[in-house]
């Protein structure tokens, strides 16, 4: 089965081109805990970056080197904005849901505070990882501004490495050093797909499958 579209560009190449869902369903990834060719898997994990570069990274990284070299910071609505996208992004991966309508509450604070790699480091306190989806997710991707007292910041002066803290009702965030987190967890969960001995989160393959099957209009 090749996919609803063939041709349909799924991710920009590195270099030149684009991947379509053609090269996607050519990959043999196996089915249950079978997982197919590990070449194809590198194929298919490659996609994936190509993806999460293109649609996401390569323009949050040309707004952050204007920020980091203005004296005016102002694109930090628009990174924050990006930024609680690709979250809800690798939160539907990681739990392999199929639905294109966006996840609810409950997904996409549940990745925050257990099932994420490296943010759940950030988010302990569950209460902070309802403030940032009801105040600073919804509140960008809504209305267009945080909502109730949260705030968006470049970095604290005194704390640079501080991703947030709390403040009044809401958060403030600070974009800068919360997206280098996000990288990191990229990282991290790229790093699990490509080992085939990683028995303990093989439903992070598993997932991570579905999702693009879903994307690609083909079976699970």
């Amino acid at each position: 089965m090749i996919g609803k579209i063939p041709n349909m560009r799924i991710a920009p190449k590195k270099g030149y081109g684009y991947w379509t869902v053609m090269d996607w369903s050519s990959l043999n990834l196996g089915k249950g805990d079978d997982f197919g060719n590990e070449k194809d898997w590198e194929t298919a994990i490659q996609i994936f970056e190509d993806r999460i570069k293109g649609r996401f990274i390569d323009a949050i990284e040309i707004l952050k080197n204007e920020d980091d070299n203005s004296k005016t910071r102002r694109f930090g609505f628009a990174i924050m904005s990006l930024i609680c996208l690709l979250i809800e992004t690798l939160a539907q991966f990681y739990e392999g849901e199929s639905s294109s309508q966006g996840i609810s509450k409950g997904v996409y604070t549940n990745f925050l505070s257990f099932k994420s790699l490296v943010l759940k480091n950030l988010f302990e306190d569950h209460n902070d990882a309802v403030r940032f989806y009801e105040t600073v997710r919804c509140g960008l991707l809504h209305h267009a501004e945080t909502d109730d007292t949260s705030l968006i910041r470049y970095k604290n002066p005194n704390k640079p490495d501080l991703p947030f803290e709390r403040y009044k009702t809401g958060l403030i965030v600070y974009w800068s050093p919360f997206y280098d987190l996000l990288k990191q967890e990229l990282e991290a969960y790229t790093s699990k797909l490509k080992d085939p001995q990683n028995s303990d989160d093989l439903s992070l393959r598993k997932n991570f499958r579905k999702k693009m099957n879903h994307i690609c209009g083909l079976e699970s």
